[in-house]
């Protein structure tokens, strides 16, 4: 099992990413894996609150909710449960991921940021929170073996290898959905995105993408 109290750091380091890149307000929630079968979350309260005062909470991926964390928590027990893989989520609302999500829209990968998504994130219509084990059923079901869910007008949630590539994806996703927007306003909709092998090529962690990112937003 990963140590409890440096999981907590690494939860601290990527609440402090998330509110300078502009991705969360008051809301969203990060996890990281301790083992097969737990993770270390943050409590239920603004991200840019959280400080050394705010320890994580250890959650089983097959049990209830402890008290103390956001009932979108039951999403993260389902991809971890499932994805061995996956050893990071990010559940954030930013700006122009929820605009161009409230039209029933997702980015198209158009430039490098983009790449990483490709064909496309995956969708989910339902605007409600992710509140109850149907609704995180549906959702993950949504998400299929996409790396991303965007959930219509209400953000979307990320799962990387690691901590520092969750939150590249995170980063990445919104400017994916920058881009987008700025696409459908020039009214070049139909312009096409990249291709299988464009993406592929580009959508590298080599020389530490992650890393670079990591440290320009956490430091």
């Amino acid at each position: 099992m990963v140590d409890p109290a440096f999981c907590d750091e690494l939860l601290r380091l990527a609440a402090r990413g998330v509110v300078r890149a502009g991705l969360s307000g008051p809301y969203g929630h990060i996890s990281v894996r301790l083992d097969e079968r737990h993770f270390r979350v943050t409590r239920s309260t603004a991200l840019s609150a959280i400080d050394d005062r705010h320890d994580g909470i250890t959650v089983d991926t097959v049990s209830q909710l402890p008290p103390g964390v956001a009932g979108e928590v039951r999403l993260h027990q389902r991809i971890y449960a499932a994805r061995p893989e996956t050893a990071a989520i990010i559940r954030f609302i930013s700006p122009k991921l929820l605009s161009l999500s409230a039209m029933g829209l997702v980015p198209v990968p158009r430039h490098g940021f983009g790449a990483y998504f490709w064909p496309r994130p995956a969708f989910s219509a339902n605007l409600q929170l992710v509140r109850d084990d149907a609704a995180a059923d549906a959702a993950f079901a949504a998400m299929g073996e996409s790396c991303a869910l965007i959930m219509r007008g209400n953000g979307a949630v990320v799962a990387g290898s690691d901590v520092k590539v969750a939150l590249a994806l995170a980063v990445n996703l919104e400017d994916a959905a920058r881009v987008e927007l700025d696409v459908l306003h020039a009214g070049r909709a139909d312009a096409p995105g990249m291709t299988f092998e464009e993406a592929t090529k580009r959508a590298t962690w080599e020389g530490d993408v992650a890393e670079r990112l990591w440290m320009h937003w956490t430091s």
